[in-house]
């Protein structure tokens, strides 16, 4: 069984079944999600040929704050 209640204006607290759950859980296939082209899919941060990939979220941006060109150099 399961519940949902207001936690606040903006948040909702939702307890769901284990049942319930896996009785309604999308299929990947009906989420209907595009593929990307091969030009706008993440390298990671190192890329093939052993540089930086600068552009990778995983710096959060660190490459690109006041002191970004001091950090891209540094590498």
């Amino acid at each position: 069984m399961s519940s949902c209640e207001q936690a606040s204006p903006k948040d909702r607290v939702v307890f769901i079944s284990k049942q319930d759950f896996d009785n309604n859980r999308p299929t990947l296939e009906s989420l209907n999600v595009p593929e990307l082209p091969e030009s706008a899919q993440s390298r990671g941060l190192i890329m093939p040929n052993g540089e930086l990939n600068f552009n990778c979220p995983c710096l959060g941006g660190m490459a690109s704050g006041p002191c970004g060109y001091e950090f891209r150099e540094a590498f």
